[in-house]
């Protein structure tokens, strides 16, 4: 329990703190020889007919039903997809104005998995204002499991039932249905949840096949204590949490100067 609530609060720095047989008789003769030349003749155009229907019958799977709405509470929405590797970027951009200035800070997070072997990488570098770790290894972190557990499980503060927006569309190249993010299904009680107050566009894209998250976009207006050190600091930002290159990736490597 230690561990998961440690993961939250580190969570919280980066997040604003995602299916009988054929009944045809053969015609009958007197003569024997006729009978069975009829017969032959029968079933010689009775197999060529099934051959023929055999080769122009194709079959078509059936596409995965759309679900409408999709239930955010269920954890297994946010299961990792089994035995593929995958690559993951965060981008996390908050800005406010204040009477000393503007404060403008960027959190970035870059890695993925790997397999043969398995393995995850995953690094997270603060740039501009932002207060949290210039270079941080999340992986290394006791009781990492992956970053969908990170990020979508552990630091889960979606809750509630959230409507389909649009179907059918191209995500890091998967076919994703897309679900749209309001207030109330940010939870309040959560670290990072409590510290949004607006939505301007917000949205979870599930992989209509695999039924995974592949993205999910929240850009409003919020405040993050542990992110700029000033908790009641409201101001715009900025998060797209990416999952792309499934079984493609090859390589991982950290944000640029780390």
């Amino acid at each position: 329990m230690a561990t998961r609530r440690w993961l939250t609060a580190i969570v919280a720095l980066l997040l604003i703190a995602s299916a009988c047989g054929d009944d045809s008789v053969a015609p009958t003769t007197t003569d024997g020889e006729s009978s069975t030349a009829a017969t032959t003749t029968e079933a010689t155009s009775s197999t060529a007919a099934a051959s023929s229907t055999a080769a122009t019958t194709t079959t078509t799977a059936t596409p995965p039903e759309v679900e409408d709405p999709i239930d955010l509470d269920d954890l297994t929405l946010y299961d990792e997809p089994a035995d593929t590797s995958y690559r993951v970027t965060l981008f996390f951009h908050f800005r406010a104005e204040t009477d000393a200035g503007t404060v403008d800070g960027t959190q970035l997070v870059d890695g993925g998995k790997l397999l043969d072997p398995v393995r995850f990488e995953l690094t997270g570098q603060a740039e501009g204002d932002a207060t949290g770790p210039q270079c941080f290894e999340f992986h290394n972190l006791p009781g990492f499991v992956d970053p969908y557990e990170v990020y979508l499980n552990d630091g889960g503060f979606l809750t509630g039932e959230a409507s389909l927006l649009a179907e059918g569309l191209g995500v890091n190249d998967r076919l994703v249905d897309r679900y749209a993010i309001t207030m109330d299904n940010i939870d309040p009680t959560d670290p990072a949840g409590s510290e949004v107050d607006e939505l301007t566009e917000a949205y979870l894209d599930i992989d209509r096949e695999g039924r995974f998250v592949v993205q999910l976009v929240l850009n409003g207006r919020g405040r993050s204590a542990l992110l700029t050190g000033q908790p009641s600091l409201i101001g715009d930002v900025d998060y797209a949490l990416n999952f792309s290159e499934f079984g493609t990736v090859q390589t991982l490597q950290a944000p640029v100067g780390c």
